[in-house]
């Protein structure tokens, strides 16, 4: 884990309490021209993408001898994740401009008074 990138204190901390009880281990995600995605961009690549998710399913029967004490168990294995349509760009907020008290349609102010 020394290669995660530490974006936050907080979330360093979180991560790291997690590592000593879990073995976390991060997904590969390629963009849509097959490079890596590095961990700070993953959040703004992937929110709305259409991607393809490669995995592995596995199946147990555990069977305990009677019907009702015997289990399924599914277990699922992400590969990677790759973008296929880039998410829609987020809109940009309009320019601060001022806004005129007069119609600029209606023509010049001097246009207006000679037709009256």
């Amino acid at each position: 884990m020394a290669d995660w990138p530490v974006i936050h204190s907080a979330a360093a901390a979180q991560r790291d309490q997690l590592a000593a009880t879990h073995r976390p281990v991060p997904l590969p995600a390629y963009d849509f021209a097959g490079n890596l995605i590095t961990p700070e961009r993953c959040k703004n690549a992937l929110a709305g993408a259409v991607v393809r998710v490669s995995f592995t399913l596995t199946h147990w029967f555990i069977d305990k001898g009677e019907k009702e004490q015997s289990k399924n168990s599914f277990v699922a294995d992400v590969q990677s994740i790759r973008v296929l349509l880039d998410p829609p760009s987020q809109a940009m907020s309009p320019k601060k401009r001022k806004t005129g008290r007069r119609d600029p349609g209606e023509g010049s102010p001097s246009k207006r008074a000679n037709k009256f």
